[in-house]
């Protein structure tokens, strides 16, 4: 198994449909003067980064690096009871979307967006069962993790997930941030 260079890169031009960014020369260090030239095809883009844009890029692959990757999200959520007897009780949440792997693409921040309303609904009517059948106990939401079948960082795409959340829109409802 190879392992990946993963770097932020700077948007130079775009030019004979490739997107040029800069990336640090190998063996450069952390001399920041010392960079080369990288192509990604524009095909890889939602819409164009302009000139000065930081993207993120693995240098081995010559790729930017999406996270938007797969075809179903899931959501795990452990709730603390705490009581006479603590204990913690994990469930797991997960439904198709269809995302398509192109890097800043609105539409899949959006379908993102739409499931993590869905998932804390549901998440927020489990606590109550949770506190309906536990009465001598409070319940709490401690920890979430996301990912999707394809991208299964859970620590980066949840901080993702995160991120998306933290833009909030008109009408919709506010859902924590740790959420």
């Amino acid at each position: 198994m190879t392992k990946t260079l993963q770097t932020l890169a700077a948007v130079d031009r775009v030019e004979k449909g490739s997107v040029i960014v800069m990336v640090p020369a190998p063996g450069s260090g952390n001399n920041p003067d010392k960079f080369q030239e990288m192509p990604i095809p524009v095909k890889r883009f939602k819409t164009l980064p302009k000139p000065g844009a930081v993207i993120p890029v693995d240098i081995a692959a010559k790729d930017v690096i999406t996270l938007n990757t797969g075809s179903k999200i899931f959501c795990e959520v452990e709730f603390s009871l705490f009581g006479a007897q603590n204990k913690t009780i994990t469930r797991q949440y997960h439904e198709p979307c269809k995302l398509s792997g192109l890097y800043d693409n609105p539409a899949d921040d959006t379908a993102i967006r739409m499931l993590r309303s869905k998932f804390w609904q549901q998440c927020r009517q489990e606590k109550e069962k949770l506190e309906e059948a536990n009465p001598d106990k409070s319940v709490f939401i401690s920890k979430t993790a996301w990912w999707t079948d394809r991208f299964t960082d859970r620590q980066i795409f949840s901080g993702y997930v995160r991120d998306l959340g933290a833009i909030i829109l008109p009408g919709s409802e506010q859902i924590p941030g740790n959420f």
